[in-house]
């Protein structure tokens, strides 16, 4: 089940590609289900858990059933209200996702 639109959660994004499905499709479960950005540099993607809190150790990312535009360079960034945002992982050309419905998972580990 998709917490987005059970409103558990809030997505919001600088920049949605005309491609793209509604931005809740980001936290769906089926590979058909994809996202595009308008293909510029700095391009964010936030999901608000609300007045949940989680201790994450590990996320996963899926990429779209085409060829090519592999997500390469990102940050994964956290903060509790109030504070000030603290950096969980910081990926440079990685190539994990290399396919068409590729998947990865990613630890976390934070001090």
């Amino acid at each position: 089940t998709n917490p987005c639109t059970l409103g558990l959660v809030d997505l919001f994004s600088s920049g949605i590609g005309t491609r793209s499905q509604r931005i809740q499709h980001l936290l769906g479960t089926k590979c058909m289900d994809c996202y595009f950005t308008t293909g510029t540099l700095g391009v964010w993607v936030a999901v608000d858990l609300k007045f949940v809190r989680l201790r994450l150790s590990h996320y996963t990312l899926r990429h779209v059933d085409v060829h090519g535009s592999y997500l390469r360079d990102w940050v994964l960034e956290a903060k509790n209200y109030g504070e000030e945002w603290k950096i969980l992982s910081t990926h440079t050309n990685d190539c994990a996702l290399n396919a068409p419905k590729s998947v990865a998972n990613f630890e976390v580990s934070v001090a």
